[in-house]
């Protein structure tokens, strides 16, 4: 089967074609560096077959091997199998774009140019002699608007011929200087690249070479475009170049980009908090109750009732409660970086990010986690080295989400009453401080490197049709829910096997107490003695094994089982549904104040101990039960620092899975929760030191040799030689 490849420079819209070409939805984004690895789709079209191959965005095949994104297409290319090239370029900015085509021209391949993005370049008032271009590169000339699918058909149409060996003109290549002749070979890049490497001067023939492509380049883009007269004034500095120089600098730049992210951080999370309620109730009660009503309905062993509705139904519905957040999110991201906002943000935020190692790029997925981890994780596809992609991965679960807000609030409520936003403030910092720490230790290990460079270029401002936003935005969301949501049900699945079976080994177990997880919660309790946790305090250990699943269900089951006030839920199906939709405009109402409080922090203003507890659906004796297991307040915040620090989720390690692979995703869960250890019971031995000076200086002696065994580990495997080579398979 024939293989057509598209290529052309970052920001050309090569991905939005290769979606159009395709009817597939890749991952786009207004900057370099997006596509990393290659797409492949097997289209038909007037009885061609081929494979379309979307390569990552590059300047130019003779540049220093800087990205991912120069090896993935020079790999291609050195391949030598692919039967069409088809040249996408900016009808917008050909001056940049020919120097490639250029280099294109000299493989002697079929080569087809496109000129994508000719809504824009209409605009601008610009004027393009299509054939004129044809005759001076000696391929034909297609002009698209992919994201509006305009000239999809005549590409289609131009492909097929060109595979099917329909008579194309010879290449028109560079003129070089007339003392350089060069040996016979299967192309034009072929001898240059000989001719080169039997110099006695390299670097100077290669500057020669360089010269003459960009020559050439220029004289092209200026003998074929030329711009209407009555648009150069209006254009000549673009419509937003004013706003482009306040977005740009240090100061007005970085408060642009924190309300930038105030306004993404509030539509992600509070404006999603208006449905959440509706998926949890719906699908609780149709999935839950509704399923395990029926499989008691036609007889069915209540073990299958624990693995399909309280497994695999609840599985599901800790999946959809997400739906909100990251559809929004999406929604929000998507918006932001097809307008080229996020270009100009990623530039402001870069200074501050080179200072531990990476890019500017790196700031969105890590001011997303204060609203939800998993979203964060995803957003790290932005950034193009694998390197910078994992330790902002390992760095977003420190940073608090929203679900460990209301464990902070419960706690707050019990033992901080005088300084309630100091102490939640403090474990945001913290979180802060953490995930810095995380960073520096990575890049001085084992992911060593240096951030990119990261010279930019400023893309127009673009707003993409309301359809293109929400097919964007739908595509990332389907994706989570396909193929993190597997592993999410299997393992929420596991957990509720263990709590459903009662220490006698019975199935079906209602009481918490009473089941092999609160079992093994009271075995494990000794470890958790160093930062306050005293045998009796079980149940503190069995609401982190169930914060495992998610941090919001912590409240719930620490509620459940100290006061032992679980509700049985009398209400059928149908009016679970229409509560489930009564909280859309009950969850409405509450949007203002949300506006003027975006972190929440107000669930942390102490009241009465009747309205606390109902404003957080926990009962009120709660409160005095957990100032009664926990020794003193120390003890309750080594417990809230180790809530913030450990295993962050089973969707986030999941979805860590699903973007940097299994591996990494247990080294995240390993290390998240050995770091919440030792600052949690570091922390509750450093301030308890005057009540037992033996035992804590034994332990922070152990702590401080496990931390410096850990980065000696680190640094020796760090210096281990390791495989630089990107592995292609393109079929």
């Amino acid at each position: 089967m024939a293989k057509v490849a598209l290529i052309g420079n970052p920001n050309c819209g090569k991905t939005t074609l290769f979606n159009a070409l395709a009817g597939q939805n890749k991952k786009t984004g207004n900057w370099a560096g997006v596509t990393v690895s290659e797409s492949k789709a097997k289209l038909i079209r007037n009885n061609t077959q081929f494979t379309l191959i979307d390569l990552p965005g590059i300047y130019g095949l003779s540049l220093a091997e800087l990205s991912q994104d120069e090896l993935v297409v020079k790999q291609a290319i050195d391949q030598g199998d692919i039967d069409v090239y088809v040249n996408v370029i900016n009808a917008n900015n050909l001056e940049r774009c020919l120097f490639l085509t250029t280099e294109v021209l000299d493989l002697d391949v079929p080569t087809v140019l496109v000129l994508n993005m000719d809504d824009e370049r209409a605009a601008s008032g610009k004027i393009i002699d299509t054939d004129k271009l044809s005759q001076l590169t000696g391929c034909p000339v297609i002009t698209t608007t992919a994201v509006n699918q305009q000239g999809v058909a005549a590409l289609f149409d131009c492909i097929a011929q060109l595979i099917n060996h329909d008579t194309q003109q010879a290449h028109q290549h560079t003129a070089l200087p007339e003392d350089i002749e060069l040996p016979e070979a299967a192309s034009r890049a072929e001898a240059l690249k000989a001719y080169v490497k039997t110099s006695d001067a390299v670097i100077e023939e290669s500057k020669r070479i360089f010269d003459a492509r960009f020559q050439q380049a220029m004289d092209m883009a200026n003998s074929v475009s030329k711009q209407a007269e009555k648009q150069k004034s209006k254009n000549s500095k673009g419509e937003f170049s004013r706003i482009d120089h306040w977005l740009t600098r240090p100061l007005t730049g970085t408060l642009a980009f924190m309300l930038a992210m105030y306004l993404m951080f509030f539509f992600a999370t509070n404006v999603a908090a208006v449905f959440v309620d509706f998926f949890d109730i719906a699908t609780g009660a149709l999935l839950i109750d509704g399923l395990g009503q029926l499989i008691t309905a036609i007889g069915l062993p209540n073990w299958v009732k624990v693995i399909l509705a309280d497994g695999m139904g609840a599985g599901i519905q800790t999946v959809a409660t997400f739906i909100p957040v990251i559809g929004f999110l999406f929604l929000f991201l998507t918006l932001l970086e097809e307008s080229g906002y996020m270009v100009r943000a990623a530039f402001v935020m870069n200074n501050w990010l080179q200072k531990i190692g990476l890019s500017g790029k790196a700031f969105v997925p890590l001011i997303v986690s204060f609203g939800c981890n998993v979203p964060a994780v995803m957003a790290t596809r932005q950034l193009a080295k694998k390197d910078e992609r994992i330790i902002t991965t390992l760095m977003a679960p420190f940073m608090s989400c929203g679900a460990r807000l209301s464990v902070y609030a419960l706690f707050v409520a019990a033992f901080f009453t005088e300084h309630a936003a100091l102490i939640v403030l403090s474990l945001y910092l913290t979180g802060i401080l953490v995930a810095v720490g995380t960073g520096l230790l990575m890049r001085k290990t084992i992911l060593p490197g240096k951030p990119d460079p990261f010279l930019i270029e400023l893309p127009q401002w673009r707003f993409p049709g309301v359809a293109y936003i929400l097919k964007s935005t739908w595509y990332k969301l389907r994706g989570f829910i396909v193929d993190a949501g597997k592993i999410i049900v299997v393992i929420v699945i596991i957990l509720q096997m263990i709590s459903s079976v009662g220490r006698d080994f019975s199935w079906g177990n209602t009481d918490v107490d009473e089941s092999l997880l609160a079992a093994g919660s009271q075995i494990a309790t000794p470890v958790f003695a160093p930062m306050g946790i005293d045998e009796d305090n079980w149940p503190a250990v069995v609401g982190l094994f169930t914060g495992l699943l998610a941090k919001e269900v912590m409240v719930g089951s620490l509620d459940a089982i100290y006061s032992k006030s679980v509700e049985e839920n009398d209400a059928t199906i149908m009016e679970q549904l229409q509560e489930a939709l009564q909280t859309i405009p009950d969850n409405t109402a509450g949007l203002v104040d949300a506006l003027v409080d975006p972190l929440g922090l107000s669930l942390t203003a102490i009241d009465e101990t009747e309205t606390m507890a109902e404003n957080q659906g926990v009962s009120s004796q709660l409160f005095g039960i957990l100032q009664e297991k926990f020794t003193s307040t120390w003890a309750a915040y080594a417990y809230l620092l180790f809530v913030l620090l450990y295993f962050p989720c089973v969707t986030v390690i999941a979805t860590i899975a699903k973007e940097s692979g299994k591996k990494w995703a247990i080294f995240s869960a390993l290390y998240s929760t050995g770091i919440a250890y030792l600052i949690a019971s570091c922390f509750y031995q450093i301030v308890m030191f005057g009540s037992q000076p033996l035992f804590a200086s034994i332990w922070l002696a152990l702590c401080a040799a496990a931390l410096l065994s850990f980065y000696l580990v680190l640094k020796q495997h760090a210096n281990k030689p390791s495989n630089k080579t990107i592995p292609l398979n393109i079929q």
